[in-house]
């Protein structure tokens, strides 16, 4: 990949780290100052399934990523609804509450805005990575930077076997 292409993926990460920190601030005091446990419990949710997908794709960074591209993808898909729904709750807690209330809302609804923007830029971001990786791969013909080797036969397939056994049929 390419080291602007890296750098850019690890900001995103720090902001989206940043935005997490703030929907958490704002959840925990909305539930401190008197909100209703079950109006939180959902944005609750919301922030700590950010958090795991957060971890697992720093995680991810410092392993061979592209073997949890899926899962990476599946995971910001996810929690991306998750937090459209958490803001919606959020968006309905400011309309509804006053006070330190409203502003304890406005906090989570800006956390959780900004988590859903920066995790619509990360899965733009990492896609540009991993087709980075792909094209290196098919287009050179040899694995990235420390892959695995290709065992049992050639990297590249100079015959296609399809039409190479329907010829013999």
């Amino acid at each position: 990949a390419s080291p602007g292409r890296s750098i850019f993926t690890y900001i995103v990460l720090g902001l989206n780290v940043l935005g997490w920190i703030l929907s958490l601030a704002g959840v925990a005091a909305l539930q401190s100052k008197g909100a209703n446990g079950s109006f939180t419990g959902f944005i609750w949710w919301g922030v700590w399934f950010q958090f795991f997908v957060l971890a697992f794709i720093i995680a991810s960074l410092f392993i061979n990523m592209s073997s949890y591209s899926q899962a990476i993808f599946t995971f910001l898909g996810m929690v991306t609804v998750v937090l459209m729904v958490s803001a919606d709750q959020s968006r309905s807690a400011v309309d509804a509450f006053s006070g330190s209330l409203k502003s304890s809302a406005q906090a989570t609804l800006a956390g959780t805005i900004f988590n859903i923007i920066m995790n619509f830029i990360l899965i733009l971001s990492l896609t540009g990575e991993l087709d980075t990786l792909t094209s290196h791969i098919t287009h050179n013909h040899t694995p990235r930077p420390g892959a695995e080797p290709v065992t049992g036969g050639s990297a590249t397939m100079t015959t296609n076997p399809i039409a190479a056994e329907s010829a013999t049929v």
